[in-house]
């Protein structure tokens, strides 16, 4: 799609008629969702495109603009859920890392260092030890 050289005119209405294309498929959610995002990345809209964009859109008969609504809004919320998991990972492993140099100092350094490839189940098998009040040793054993 990039190097289509669409003219900047034309980017709304493709964009619109590439989702319109996609919800006449009937393709499964997840496959609608990842032509959706292909679309979307390669068919970035500035301020004035997306309100062109969502006038066309509205223009639409209602059945084929919910499905096209739907298409579009269910991979940002994906996209939303993977972040809010990312968030929630980084923010474990955050206060770990500071509960881990508060309670036991510089013998931590070692797990502390770790903790950046632990998966977010480990880190919250972590902090339950931690919180128990295991000892450094028990809990350089569980990231190993």
């Amino acid at each position: 799609m990039a190097r289509m050289k669409i003219h900047p005119r034309d980017r709304p209405r493709v964009k619109l008629q590439c989702l319109r294309l996609l919800a006449t498929l009937r393709l499964d959610p997840s496959k609608s969702a990842l032509l959706s995002r292909f679309v979307d990345s390669y068919l970035r809209l500035n301020a004035r495109e997306v309100r062109i964009f969502e006038e066309s859109l509205e223009s639409l008969p209602q059945g084929e603009r919910q499905v096209i609504m739907q298409i579009t809004t269910s991979w940002k919320e994906e996209g939303r859920r993977e972040g809010r998991l990312e968030g929630q990972e980084q923010g474990l492993r955050e206060g770990l890392k500071a509960a881990l140099k508060r309670v036991f100092g510089p013998p931590a350094a070692d797990l502390i260092d770790r903790l950046a490839g632990f998966s977010l189940s480990a880190l919250e098998q972590l902090q339950k030890q931690l919180v128990a009040g295991a000892e450094l040793a028990q809990l350089e054993s569980l990231g190993r």
